[in-house]
Formats: structure tokens, C-alpha cells, sequence
């Protein structure tokens, strides 16, 4: 008010989840290199980062190395993200291949040069004579590729083949004479992952100084540390991992604030905390590589002290620093629960993946199941459990919690109320049968999976429930759920409504529909 005149003042509210706790000492390590990133939700690299809060971190064998926050550049106009990432190993850029860093070859041999007054070694190459080399690949696709060279002969070339099928024939030039370097390039197609690459001499002798991926994307397999990186969404308070990696090495300079180095998301993080001792686990993401080394591999960094055990229903495995993994359970799946023992400290489990894209069948036998909960929020154990043909005695249990099935209430009665992400669980049934999760809790994903429709307008008659916004109205056929919305007030009637729209697979004959009203603020029906 100024002077008894009522004037409008905007406010503007900005809602950003809590913060992420990354910090790194950087006193703590000797060695140091720079990248500068940007974070992209497309392939394009349209959408780039410029929220704030947002961050990047680079991690090194499951442990923070570096952390950098997207920030506006203003001469630029552009956002970055300047890391700072430290190591006790100096390290060599992994994606710049010496040439006698070969693990198999025909005749070569290892020769001193001076490369521009630089002396380093370099491979001899003559008529058929060959290097094979192991070389990683970060993500699919079609990358450039250098080869440092030298010649005094004409007529020269390179054949490289990659897991034995040729990929590509590059030129080599004569450059005067051996101590002479030139850098040829070239385009190499690749899949993601391991791959054995061959250059094979065609005619006449030249020398190889080195090999180089400049887009950083393909590197040696045998680097020694490897920066895998993760990103915070600071609105939604939500991490990804990423799917381009590079190597440390120190005084490194990676990306600039004009051409940064862009990372691209492979997946949502799943966060476990791991007790000294047992904790029954699932996991709610999927990857390509679901193999235990893979999925356990933040709690299997250098600095762990744990030795580990790491059980299923049917089979185990143990791992320590000496052995590595050693035992009969090689993978992982969100359909099953299972059991981790850490012998000596707490710790967090982070795994990167996906969430899947499919519904979840896990095929129950009589007696003990050990399951999984492969959906990344809670839910109501009842809900979870509906689509079964339940029995008195059936009991569902976590480590801590558990319900009975009851016969009267047609319920699941106990202090096991949700189903939690994250969590393993062991469920006793009497009858053999099959535990649907759908993929998600989203009904408009319903129209997808059902031919036919009808809709449902109702008022809502709270009766002795408090009256407020937080229900929803669902809607089941069976045990199925075929529709759900949101409570909307309708002003003009001064009353709660709901306009749903209910899916089904039949047109001819009708199938019979119960609603439920479902609390969400309870989380009960």
C-alpha cells in the first residue's frame, strides 16, 4: 500500500531441489587436468545446459575426482562447466596411441626418432608387417582418427582392420626420409565397446610415431584411469551418468568455453546405501552390461576396504582385491532381489542405467521368491500385489517390514506398506503364478496398450473423508488398473469432479469397472 493505494508488487519464486553434496579436497592428490563441459539431453546438442545449480562431476574407480557448475560465459553467451579433476598418477591421454603400445605384432620393430626435436620411439613398419592394438570405444559411432608418419618411400599405405575385417586404406606419403613427420587422417566406424584394430603395412617401409582419437571418444583399452562423469539436474534434483568417458592424464586440457567437451546422458542414477554387514538390494535400472563386476563397480573402487559377498536365490559370488570376483552369479536383473555383505565399512551403491522400457513379469514358484521392485518411486505394497491370486499365508517381507495376505479384507495386512526403490524383498506364495509391474504408473500410457475406450465423468461424495485435492480417482477392470486421474474443482458447481478415461480390450461384451479412490498424500485407497 502507498498511500492507502494499493500497489502490485511481483514476486518471482524459484523452486530448485536440495543441492547435491559433491566436494572434492583437492589437497589430497598431487597431480591435476582441466576439462571444460557441457551437459546435452539430445543428440543434436540443441539442448544444452544453462540451468542454474546445474553440475558436473567426474568420478575415477567409483571415487569424486572433480566438480564443475554450468555458468554463464558473457563474452561467449554460452554455459560451461570448468573442472578441476585430481590424481595421485600422472596417467597418459589414453585416446593418443604410441605406436609401440601394440599387444601383438608381425615383425616390428622399436626404434628411436626426433619428431619435430622431440625424440620418442616409433614402430618400423615393412610390407606385410602388422600392430594390433586394443581400443575402446565410448559410444557408437564414425570418428576421426590420426596417424603421426614418416617415409622416404613412395607408394606407402596403411590397411586397418578392425576384429579382423578391413575398415579402412589410408595413404602414407613421403616425407623425405625417416626422421621427417606428417599427420594423415581418416574416419574409423565403430560400435561401442572393445574392438582389436590392425594396421597392416601395404608395400615399402615407413615409421609410426603414434595413433590419435582426437574426439576423445575412442581411447587404448589398457588406460590407466578412466574419468566416467555424472550430471545434476539442479531443478529436478535429478543425477545422470554419461556416456562419454575420457582418460587423466596430468596437466591435461580438455574442451574450452568456445568448443567444450559435450557429454551426453546414458542413463538415470540409483543410489543404494549399503550397511556394514547385510542389505537386501534390487536394482531399477537396466544397461547393456548387467554383469556383477559392472553393476557393482562403485563399491568396488581402489579405495574400498570391503570384501564382498553378494548372494541370489540360486547362486553367489565374493569378491576382494586380489581375486576380483569369483563365484557362480555373473548378473543382475531388476526382477530379482538379492543380498550384499560388506565385511568391514558402510557404502553407497550408484548405478547407472535406464529405466525399463517394458512391463516386468517375475514368475513366481511356490513357497520363497526372492524379488525385485524395479520402479523408481513407492508404492502401496496392496497395489503392487493386487494382480495376484493371493492366499491366506502368503507373506510378503523386506528386511525390516512385512505383511499377510488376509482373506477377509482382501488386503495385505502388516507394518510393510510400500514397496520402496532400491529395496529386495521375499515374497511366500502358495500357488504358482506371475507378478506383472507395469513400467510405469503413468495412465496415459493405458491408450498404448488397449484397443477400446469409455469415459467416465463422476462427482465425489467424500462422506466422512477430509475433502481436499490430494485424491484421485482410479479405475480397475479385474485387478488391472485401466485409468487414473487427478480430483479437478469445478467452480461453476462447487464441487470435486473427475473425467477419466477408461481403457479396455473388449468392444462387444462390457467388462465390469470399480473405482477406487486413491489418497495420494496417504498413499491408500
Amino acid at each position: 500500500m502507498v498511500d492507502d493505494v494499493p500497489e502490485v508488487l511481483n514476486v518471482t519464486l524459484e523452486l530448485f531441489a536440495e543441492d547435491i553434496n559433491w566436494a572434492v579436497n583437492h589437497s589430497d592428490y598431487e597431480h591435476n587436468m582441466n576439462i571444460t563441459a557441457q551437459f546435452s539431453s539430445d543428440e543434436g546438442d540443441v539442448n544444452l545446459s544453462s540451468g542454474k545449480y546445474d553440475k558436473i562431476a567426474a568420478y575415477i574407480d567409483g571415487e569424486l575426482r572433480g566438480v564443475g557448475e554450468i555458468e554463464l560465459v558473457p563474452d561467449l553467451n554460452k554455459y560451461a562447466a570448468f573442472i578441476n579433476v585430481s590424481s595421485n598418477m600422472a596417467g597418459h591421454n589414453g585416446s593418443m596411441i604410441e605406436a609401440e603400445s601394440y599387444v601383438d605384432n608381425r615383425s616390428l620393430r622399436d626404434v628411436s626418432i626426433s619428431d619435430n626435436g622431440v625424440s620418442s620411439m616409433a614402430s618400423r613398419f615393412r610390407r606385410d608387417f602388422w600392430g594390433e592394438y586394443d581400443i575402446y570405444a565410448t559410444k557408437p559411432g564414425t570418428f576421426d582418427v590420426e596417424f603421426r608418419v614418416a617415409s622416404a618411400n613412395n607408394g606407402n599405405g596403411i590397411t586397418v582392420l578392425i576384429d579382423g575385417a578391413t575398415a579402412k586404406t589410408v595413404s602414407v606419403p613421403n616425407t623425405g626420409n625417416a626422421n621427417t613427420f606428417t599427420t594423415i587422417k581418416t574416419t574409423l566406424s565403430l560400435s561401442e565397446g572393445s574392438h582389436k584394430m590392425r594396421l597392416v603395412s601395404t608395400s615399402s617401409e615407413f615409421y609410426l610415431n603414434w595413433i590419435n582419437f582426437p574426439q576423445y571418444h575412442v581411447r587404448n583399452a589398457h588406460a590407466d584411469e578412466v574419468i566416467k562423469f555424472r550430471m545434476w539436474d539442479g531443478l529436478n534434483g535429478i543425477e545422470y551418468g554419461a556416456v562419454e568417458e575420457l582418460t587423466f592424464f596430468s596437466d591435461g586440457v580438455v574442451g574450452n568455453a568456445q568448443n567444450p567437451f559435450i557429454l551426453h546422458p546414458a542413463g538415470g542414477i540409483q543410489d543404494m546405501i549399503l550397511a556394514k554387514g547385510w542389505t537386501w538390494i534390487s536394482v531399477n535400472k537396466v544397461d547393456d552390461d548387467m554383469s556383477v563386476s559392472k553393476v557393482l563397480e562403485s563399491i568396488t573402487s581402489p579405495s574400498s576396504l570391503n570384501d564382498i559377498t553378494l548372494k541370489s536365490q540360486t547362486a553367489f559370488s565374493q569378491y576382494n582385491k586380489t581375486a576380483g570376483w569369483q563365484g557362480a552369479l555373473n548378473n543382475m536383473d531388476v526382477r530379482s532381489g538379492y543380498m550384499v555383505y560388506l565385511s568391514n565399512n558402510a557404502d553407497t551403491l550408484s548405478m547407472i542405467g535406464k529405466s525399463p522400457a517394458t512391463d516386468i513379469t517375475i514368475p513366481l514358484n511356490p513357497k520363497w521368491n526372492w524379488i525385485g521392485y524395479p520402479k523408481d518411486g513407492l508404492m502401496g505394497a496392496n497395489e503392487i500385489l493386487a494382480p495376484l491370486t493371493s492366499n491366506p499365508g502368503d507373506i510378503i517381507k523386506s528386511q525390516f517390514e512385512f505383511a499377510e495376505y488376509n482373506a477377509n479384507t482382501g488386503s495385505w495386512l502388516g507394518d510393510l506398506k510400500f514397496f520402496e526403490p532400491g529395496r529386495g524383498y521375499k515374497l511366500f506364495v502358495s500357488s504358482p503364478g506371475n507378478l506383472n509391474i507395469t513400467k510405469s504408473g503413468n495412465p496415459d500410457e493405458q491408450y498404448l496398450k488397449h484397443e477400446y475406450n469409455m469415459t467416465l465423468t463422476a462427482t465425489i461424495d467424500f462422506g466422512t473423508l477430509p475433502v481436499s485435492d490430494h485424491y484421485s480417482l482410479k479405475t480397475y477392470i479385474g485387478k488391472e488398473l485401466r485409468g487414473e486421474i487427478p480430483l479437478t474443482f469445478v467452480d461453476g458447481l462447487n464441487q470435486y469432479m473427475a473425467f477419466n478415461m477408461i481403457h479396455g480390450d473388449r468392444a462387444d461384451i462390457g467388462e465390469n469397472v470399480a473405482p477406487v479412490l486413491w489418497d495420494s498424500y496417504n498413499q491408500g485407497d
